[in-house]
């Protein structure tokens, strides 16, 4: 990090993003070109007819177009709907708390930091307004209390001192998620999936304004040459089947949990024996490729100084995916489709 830090924006791996700002400019910028938006609109129901797509909101009104583009998250109602879970693989219920705080101070604050070992996914970023710094706390478990979670990893020894001065300001979020398998195709009859509606919350902003821009590109391009069919927005379609999901597979997961393999004794030790600097970015297959490389190389090290944790490590090698899903589900709410 102090290498990229010296080379100024040319080391810089990401940026951080006001969403609120950023969707505001977004759609300022589509009202001034003319477009007709409709705030304060749930939407809850799509079909076709023959004269093509109808939307339907909780007020009774009804909206008529040739294609419409679903972007309404990981708990997508529209997904629901149109049946397009079923044959995806529920992989849990996911919640999230997260807060904004004052007075943080630690070396390296512009990493994105995630924390191993605890009871809860812990998770430290910078914030995009000077002074705030964005905590988080999430699990697969719904019995888990995020916020004693949170409070024991601010309290410990270890990272105390960052938080010494630390107060809650700004404002907090929290989430609850249903997370599936991707999905196989993200067309359907003139409606095209766009965004975390596709997968979950980790297509991340980037990958949803991605599949946005992609979506609408296609689909005005459709209408301009009067193409309203698949094959009119077969841009958005190759898009999706071939970049992302041919390049980056189904995002299923194993829903392996370190912590039911590993104390934090050991996680302390597999961090501490790695000595040289990895790769910078925010590409989370990158990451886990990276991560991968690197103990494999060290495996002899670690079976000459730790054969207990080789040996924990060849056991998971061992377990079948679905093992950690089915602890997952049993702590989820699957949603009815």
């Amino acid at each position: 990090m102090n290498e990229n830090k010296k080379r100024g924006n040319d080391g810089r791996v990401a940026v951080m993003v006001d969403k609120g700002l950023f969707i505001k400019g977004i759609v300022d910028e589509g009202l001034a070109a003319g477009v007709k938006a409709y705030f304060n609109t749930n939407v809850i129901d799509v079909w076709n007819e023959l004269e093509g797509v109808v939307v339907a909101d909780s007020k009774g009104n009804y909206y008529k177009g040739k294609f419409v583009i679903a972007a309404d998250g990981v708990n997508s109602r529209l997904v629901r709907k149109l049946g397009l879970n079923q044959g995806r693989r529920w992989l849990g219920t996911y919640k999230d708390r997260a807060w904004d705080m004052e007075g943080v101070e630690f070396d390296e604050m512009e990493a994105l930091i995630f924390c191993m070992g605890w009871e809860c996914s812990i998770s430290l970023a910078p914030h995009v307004h000077e002074g705030l710094y964005h905590v988080a706390a999430a699990s697969y478990d719904w019995q888990l209390d995020l916020e004693d979670g949170m409070q024991k990893y601010l309290t410990s020894k270890a990272f105390a001192p960052w938080f010494k001065n630390a107060r809650v300001g700004g404002h907090s979020t929290s989430c609850v998620s249903n997370i599936y398998s991707s999905m196989s195709n993200a067309f359907i009859n003139n409606i095209l999936i766009a965004g975390d509606a596709t997968w979950m919350q980790e297509c991340a902003i980037l990958g949803a304004l991605l599949m946005g821009w992609k979506a609408g590109h296609s689909v005005s391009l459709a209408v301009k040459q009067k193409q309203i069919n698949k094959e009119g927005v077969s841009d958005y379609v190759n898009f999706y089947t071939k970049d992302l999901i041919g390049r980056y597979g189904m995002g299923g997961g194993s829903g392996l949990d370190f912590s039911d393999y590993f104390s934090p004794e050991d996680m302390e030790y597999m961090a501490s024996i790695v000595d040289n600097p990895l790769r910078s970015t925010l590409d989370f297959y990158t990451i886990y490729r990276t991560i991968g490389k690197t103990y494999l190389d060290l495996f002899p090290r670690i079976q000459d100084e730790r054969p207990d944790i080789m040996e924990k490590l060849f056991s998971i090698r061992n377990v079948h995916p679905e093992v950690g899903l089915q602890k997952r589900r049993r702590n989820g709410f699957l949603t009815v489709s």
